[in-house]
């Protein structure tokens, strides 16, 4: 184990200096990790002298796809390869042996500087992901990458952690099934890594005389073995190279699945991925010069004779280098389970078995089908009657339950070949027909699909004639034909039972299995309705979101936006750049809670409990498509998170009076005489007045009157309460007593707040008095409280007296090593204002201090440096280098939280940790730099200090995780000309090629160092987010814990910040369907368009509407084949609500839509639709929709 230990450490530095990957001038990757640019290897003549190198380490995207294969058993496991075989026709039969039964090659080592890599390369074999045979580096330490995969696979899929080392070996010797080949020359390190991978599990097979080890213990069977290559029994070396790979399978004992097809070149689906280029293609049937055609057709078992492979018109020897041939595939089978309908599910299965074979390409289907022939195959005797040979071998391996005879006629003959495509075409157009008038009313069960829930765990399609899957992959019969292939799959029979709503498309078998195939999240499915309970498309109800500058819990948002019929919200989320912004609320989301859930924890401290399909914004190197979302369940220790480090919201100073309670009385004489004459004015007397009003009239004895009914006869007499309000200056609790002097608020007063929030304590004692105490031992902090408080409560008595060397204040323990004293009085008006703001009341459970949130920052500074003061700490070393800590010391977790929030406010990251009793959050580095510099702090020590560190240089403190920017920043900054002059080459190597993140201050330097690079470069230093380390993932039973589950959906930016973490939702769906308003219709947006819609939102974010397995009445996802259904959202009108659609989709399926229109009685109906071209904005919309006189806008109103 030392020497993998060596062995990872040894290629970490060997990236560091460029050295990794292996270069390898010339040689391009089949697939593979990509260290320079995502565009390595597409031009050859752009590619620099630095592109060609070998893999590398295996990327997380690769990992997952193939870690979860390795698992399942579709992979039976891999092959680390090591050194040099005998010759290059033996490593050739070697890796060919291993691809048809699907094993991994992973390819290292030499022998002599001779490698098994270089025989292929000089073999001309693809090497790549594409082809299952990795080539990771050409000597022995590069072997370490194969172990690497089988711990992360360990990590990633079998839920164990770092450190679990034990666990991680036996789950590899138990899961991950693989070997070690050991090919020529065994030397020293060979036999250290070998021995370091039977602690995985892995046993090692030698061609080569070595000390055997076969009793069995930590491997299954034997240890080491030795099979000389000359001694192994075979006619020639290529019989004893395939001898040498059983003997590696049965040693390991790997369960292995061959399709035996009797072609001549090697056949498994490790050749799925490979493409015939033009430079080595020998033919092509389709494409752009020529037509290509299959067919299937069902016939009587005694019709067809099985195996029969017959092509009808000459081959393609005759036909030139590269050239093309016009070909027909029709395929004839029989069976006592086939149906008629099952014929296009097979028919499809036509590319999957074609591609298998080595050096042959397939694209498309029906009459689209190409496929091209490589040289290397044709030169090896492949020819047309071998694709007759694969489908009869495949259609019998996987179709065996329906197939029992299979013939195929393959045609090159022009006229029987235009003939036959004739035929096909009728097939095509009848089963689209036969699917056409297949309706839901004419069957007496509906399909289910649970294909996607390894991603949604909640969703469920419900498949029926006339609606497809919303992935628009599976239709009716392909359910059906799936349910009789495999009767325990994903497909099964829902037995509709009867029908509770014709209209809105209610079964009470639909109903019933929704309930059961969603876990209970969807108790109802509208099979023809978008806007009530749609088909299905998230966080715990304690988690913080940032709603109208206020930080509130989602459970409590949702339940009360639920009742109300208004969504006048806005979210604070952060947008594509970075940045703070707002987006108004579409709708919330409650959901039952799933029986397991997500729970993350951070390095900064933050945590957050959701769904495992609920997405985060993750930086991983290499991310495309699908950005930076990662589904919770895919998290892992290590990943760094977006998570929001300056919170820029529009700070508010409140008035006083609007903290008060309803029935805090107003003394102002004069005001309430001016408020009486003005009613006596305008009713004649004030009983009347008080009658009209309804109101009780008071007891003339009494002066002073009611917040709330104040409020009330302001407004009924026309005037402006918000006016009033700001004139009120006397005020006293509810009954009436002491009269106080309505004080302003000031960042002082917060001072004063946080003084109490630390080291003191408020209690009411009964409705209108409210205990103060301040404890502390320090008198300038003392004077400064006392000086705050006669400031702004000049009414209100202030006691001082001595305390004992210890005493409890608030349930603590109070132990003083000098004489400390207590301020104490008795203030109501401080008591409502510290309650409005979330400071704890004495007995009471719970801090609020988000509430703070929405004040200005330098309010929110003096109320953390009153924080400090009292129970906080502040250190400055400087010795040999600077060291500086800031600690805030609460009790109380969720006050702990929300002070780390408030921090964010100013810009500030920090980090939560629990210290024995206590909670410490705590700041280093830039970030105390900045607190030093906007902290008020009346303590002189730590007021002394923090002026210290203020003074400090930017450079002269610790980094914390915060000055790490995402990989994409380091490379838009080696992407720079300008960066070269300023950073070192091997700084930039790593930020182009994803080795490390870039830093703040590279990034500062080179804008410093040239000025013109700031438009690209500044944003990274502006952005309102840091990257927090995941320092803990774990699966959490839901054990009645939690009730529900919630989510929100937001206008044009469809993520939120929960607890500090940027989040959002997921969506897999053809066609995302939307509500429009203002036109009365719906908009249809495929997938495949990136534009903006008229609801100001792409695809990517209504699919977090859409996605995850909610529901959202006015969204939801298809498949495009629904469209042209009847039933397509039948319960509002059909297909005349569409009034907008992507072009792409107007385009493709223009002669559906065509007959659609004919349909619904509007030939004109697709010209009415807007697209992307004509239309992005409500106002476009509604303007071309008037002007095309679309039948939406004299519809009935959808809602």
């Amino acid at each position: 184990m030392a020497t993998l230990l060596a062995a990872e450490t040894i290629e970490g530095v060997r990236f560091v200096y460029g050295l990794q990957p292996e270069p390898v001038a010339g040689f391009k990757l089949a697939g593979g990790t990509t260290f320079t640019s995502p565009e390595n290897g597409e031009k050859a003549e752009e590619v620099s002298a630095l592109t060609g190198h070998l893999n590398g380490p295996i990327d997380d995207i690769r990992l997952r796809s193939w870690g979860i294969q390795l698992v399942d058993g579709r992979m039976p496991g891999f092959a680390a390869i090591v050194g040099c075989a005998k010759s290059n026709e033996v490593a050739v039969k070697i890796v060919r042996e291993l691809q048809k039964r699907n094993i991994l090659c992973f390819l290292s080592g030499n022998v002599n500087g001779r490698s098994i890599i270089h025989q292929l390369m000089e073999e001309g074999v693809e090497l790549g992901y594409d082809t299952y045979t990795v080539p990771f580096g050409t000597d022995t330490i590069s072997a370490i990458y194969a172990l690497g995969f089988a711990t992360r696979s360990a990590l990633t899929f079998g839920g164990l952690k770092g450190g679990q080392a034990r666990e991680i070996l036996l789950y590899n010797k138990d899961r991950v099934f693989a070997f070690v080949l050991a090919l020529g020359e065994v030397d020293d390190l060979k036999y250290a890594a070998a021995a370091g991978a039977i602690n995985y599990g892995f046993p090692v097979i030698a061609d080569t005389i070595i000390p055997e080890i076969l009793p069995t213990g930590v491997t299954t069977y034997e240890h080491v073995v030795s099979m000389p290559f000359e001694q192994i029994e075979g006619k020639d070396d290529l019989e004893k190279a395939e001898r040498l790979v059983q003997k590696c399978i049965e040693v390991r004992g790997v369960k292995v699945k061959v399709s035996t097809v009797d072609v001549p070149v090697p056949y498994g689906s490790a050749f799925e991925g490979e493409v015939v280029r033009k430079a080595d293609l020998r033919v092509e049937f389709g494409g752009k010069h020529s037509r290509c055609f299959e067919y299937l057709q069902m016939a009587k078992l005694e019709e067809v004779v099985d195996g029969k492979i017959e092509v009808v018109g000459p081959d393609f020897s005759n036909v030139p280098p590269q050239g093309f041939l016009d070909v027909g595939v029709v395929a004839t089978v029989a069976g006592r389970q086939m149906q008629k309908d099952f014929e296009p599910v097979l028919e499809r299965q036509f590319h999957y078995f074609v591609n298998g074979a080595s050096g042959i390409q397939h694209v498309g289907q029906r009459d689209i089908a190409w496929i091209r022939i490589s040289n290397a195959a044709a030169d090896k005797g492949f020819n047309l009657e071998h694709i007759g040979k694969i489908l009869h071998a495949r259609f019998h391996e996987d179709f065996g339950a329906i197939v029992d005879k299979i013939s195929v006629t393959i045609y090159t003959d022009p006229k029987l070949m235009n003939e036959w495509l004739e035929k096909a075409r009728a097939a095509y157009d009848y089963r689209n027909k036969r699917l056409a008038d297949l309706t839901d009313d004419k069957v007496e069960e509906f399909y289910s699909c649970t294909l996607c829930q390894s991603f949604a765990p909640n969703h469920v399609c419900v498949v029926s004639p006339q609606r497809l899957g919303l992935c628009g992959a599976y239709n009716w019969l392909d359910c059906k034909a799936s349910f009789s292939i495999n009767p325990t799959g994903p497909n099964q029979p829902i037995k509709l039972g009867k029908q509770v709503d014709p209209v809105k498309g209610y079964w009470e078998g639909t109903n019933d299995y929704a309930k059961i195939g969603s876990h209970g999240v969807v108790n109802e499915v509208a099979m023809y309705s978008i806007m009530e309970n749609p088909m299905t498309a998230c966080l715990t109800e304690d988690a913080n979101v940032l709603v109208d500058v206020q930080l509130v819990k989602i459970g409590d948002f949702v339940n009360t936006y639920q009742r109300k019929s208004d969504w006048q919200s806005d979210l604070h989320t952060l947008n594509d750049s970075g940045r703070l912004a707002q987006s108004k609320l579409l709708g919330v989301h409650k959901n039952p809670a799933p029986e397991e859930l997500i729970h993350i924890e951070t390095k900064s401290g933050l945590e957050l409990t959701l769904t495992p399909n609920h997405e985060v914004a993750v930086d991983r190197w290499g991310q495309n498509g699908h950005g930076p979302w990662v589904r919770a369940d895919e998290l892992r220790e290590g990943d760094r998170l977006y998570a929001a480090r300056h919170l820029r919201l529009e700070g508010k100073i409140p008035l006083a009076m609007d903290l008060l309670h309803d029935d805090c009385r107003v003394n102002d004489e004069a005001l309430l005489n001016e408020i009486r004459a003005s009613m006596q004015a305008r009713y004649g007397s004030l009983s009347v007045a008080y009658q009209a009003l309804g109101l009780q009239q008071p007891d003339p004895r009494v002066a002073s009157i009611s917040l709330k009914d104040l409020r009330r006869i302001v407004e009924q007499l026309g005037q402006s309460w918000d006016e009033m309000k700001r004139r009120v200056t006397d005020v006293s609790p509810a009954n009436g007593y002491p009269s106080m002097k309505l004080p302003e608020i000031t960042s002082d007063l917060l001072y004063l707040l946080g003084l109490i929030a630390s080291d003191g304590s408020l209690g009411w004692q009964g409705r209108d008095q409210c205990r103060v105490n301040f404890t502390n031992t320090n008198a300038e902090l003392l004077e400064a409280f006392t000086a705050i408080y006669k400031s702004h409560f000049p009414d209100a008595a202030l006691g001082k007296r001595a305390k004992r060397s210890t005493g409890r204040v608030d349930g603590r323990l109070i132990v003083s090593t000098q004489d400390s004293f207590d301020l104490y009085g008795n203030n109501f008006l401080l008591g409502l204002l510290a309650e409005s703001f979330g400071v704890r009341m004495r007995g009471e459970q719970t801090w609020d201090l988000a509430r703070l949130v929405s004040l200005p920052e330098d309010y929110i500074a003096a109320f953390l440096s009153g924080i400090l003061d009292g129970d906080g700490s502040v250190r400055l070393r400087e010795n040999n280098w600077t060291t500086a800590e800031c600690y805030f010391s609460h009790q109380d977790k969720q006050a702990s939280s929300h002070i780390q929030m408030l921090l964010k406010r100013l810009g500030i990251v920090s980090s939560l940790r629990k210290d024995r009793s206590v909670y410490k959050v705590e700041l280093h580095g830039g970030n105390l730099r900045r607190f030093a510099g906007l902290s008020c702090s009346r303590h002189p020590k730590k007021s002394d200090t923090l002026k210290r560190i203020a003074a400090l240089p930017k450079n002269g403190l610790d980094k914390g995780q915060d000055q790490v920017l995402p990989y994409k920043a380091g490379k838009a900054l080696a992407g720079l000309s300008e960066s070269h002059a300023v950073l070192s080459p091997s700084t930039l190597f790593c930020y182009k090629t994803g080795r490390s993140r870039p830093v703040v201050d590279n990034v500062r330097l080179v804008v410093e160092e040239a000025p013109e690079t700031s438009a690209t470069l500044t944003p990274w230093l502006e952005n309102d987010f840091f990257l927090d380390t995941i320092t803990r993932v774990e699966k959490v039973k839901n054990n009645g814990q939690f009730d529900y589950v919630y989510n929100l959906s937001l206008l044009d930016i469809n993520s939120y910040l929960a607890n500090g973490i940027h989040v959002k939702n997921c969506g897999c769906f053809e066609c995302i369907v939307m509500l429009i308003p203002e036109a009365n219709g719906v908009m249809v947006l495929s997938r495949e368009d990136t534009s903006m819609t008229p609801a100001g939102m792409t695809f990517s974010t209504l699919a977090g509407i859409a996605g995850g397995g909610l529901q959202t009445p006015g969204v939801m996802g298809v498949g495009k084949f629904y469209l042209i259904s009847p039933k397509f959202i039948s319960a509002e009108g059909g297909f005349k609500r569409v009034v907008w659609m992507s072009s792409v989709l107007k385009e493709t399926m223009a002669e559906e839509f065509k007959a659609v229109a004919e349909r619904e009685g509007d030939p004109d109906l697709l010209a009415k639709i807007a697209d992307e071209r004509n239309a992005t904005t409500v106002d476009e919309l509604l303007a071309w929709l008037g002007a095309h006189n679309h039948p939406a806008m004299t519809m009935e109103a959808m809602f």
